[in-house]
């Protein structure tokens, strides 16, 4: 956002420890009876709402609860627990907002959200968040940068 020269700010919906649903266990290795740490946040650019992210965190992250994440960032804070976000594979799907997400991206019915579904994992290659944010999509641009690495190279 900030080379869009806009201030990026969130507003916390949501946090604590949940259950978690089947593919949530799957893409955070949880064993079972595990909880997941959700973390649902308003992501706002200069006040104006673009996306609704809601991140469910490997358990051993649950000490983030205790930071101010509204202000504060989140793959930081994990940082600083020696957890640093290495790598994301990510799915971006188009579909109409529901009511909700109409309410808080402050968008007229019907409306075209962009949803992207991403997996992080740590410098181990642990998984660290299993994370679905929904973009406004009218105001949202998503940009891909795709490099070929050596192995393609070699073929």
């Amino acid at each position: 956002m900030r080379r869009r020269g806009l201030t990026a700010s969130s507003r916390l919906l949501a946090a604590g420890e949940i259950d978690p649903e089947p593919d949530d266990v799957a893409a955070l290795e949880l064993s079972p009876g595990d909880k997941a740490v959700l973390l649902e946040r308003l992501r706002l650019a200069s006040d104006v709402p673009m996306a609704i992210e809601r991140a469910l965190l490997h358990p051993s992250l649950r000490d983030v609860l205790d930071e101010d994440l509204a202000a504060g960032s989140l793959h930081s804070t994990m940082e600083k627990m020696g957890r640093v976000p290495t790598r994301a594979q990510a799915w971006v799907s188009a579909r109409l907002a529901d009511a909700r997400e109409r309410r808080l991206l402050d968008l007229r019915d019907p409306a075209v959200i962009l949803t992207e579904r991403r997996v992080i994992t740590d410098q181990n290659g642990q998984p660290l968040e299993h994370t679905e944010t929904r973009y406004a999509a009218e105001r949202y641009t998503f940009e891909a940068v795709l490099e070929r690495d050596e192995e393609d190279l070699l073929r």
